[in-house]
């Protein structure tokens, strides 16, 4: 339910990336549990061999030891996003019912993006509907988090 849905991770990569994009040259680094590959293989698919590089299944000190290099990282609300908070690099969570102002991403090179919808608001949503959603962070734009991404990266680069 806190996930972004692995299709608006391919669009912000590819508005990210895109000749005049914010990171045109950028390598992107992808960061994942073994159990997890099925998952995210159409976000690996979408991005080009030579500029994809995939961390999946590997240790937490091969992870922090990549994250401490990234230029950004963005990702959901978990253990990844306050480790690369935590090694200093500009990192920016995404929250849908979770409570960001507790739990986000703390420093000055961190920002934190949540959806339209208020935690209240998606937990009656939730318990409203009759066939329980994949993810309650769908109305969470890519335009916020491209918005979110000029600001971090304007202050800490």
């Amino acid at each position: 339910l806190k996930q972004w849905p692995i299709q608006h991770f391919i669009i912000l990569v590819t508005a990210l990336t895109a000749p005049g994009g914010l990171m045109q040259d950028a390598f992107v680094m992808i960061l994942a549990d073994k159990h997890e590959r099925d998952q995210i293989e159409p976000l690996l698919k979408s991005i080009p061999d030579g500029r994809r590089i995939e961390i999946i299944g590997r240790d937490l000190q091969t992870a922090a030891a990549c994250l401490k290099r990234a230029k950004l990282y963005v990702g959901n609300d978990s253990g990844l996003m306050h480790m690369s908070a935590a090694l200093g690099t500009p990192t920016i969570g995404l929250f849908g019912p979770g409570f960001p102002y507790i739990y986000g991403p703390w420093g000055e090179h961190c920002e934190f993006v949540t959806t339209p919808e208020n935690r209240e608001e998606l937990m009656t949503r939730l318990a409203n509907a009759k066939i329980p959603p994949k993810t309650l962070m769908d109305n969470l734009s890519v335009e916020r988090v491209v918005e979110a991404a000029k600001k971090l990266l304007a202050k800490t680069l």
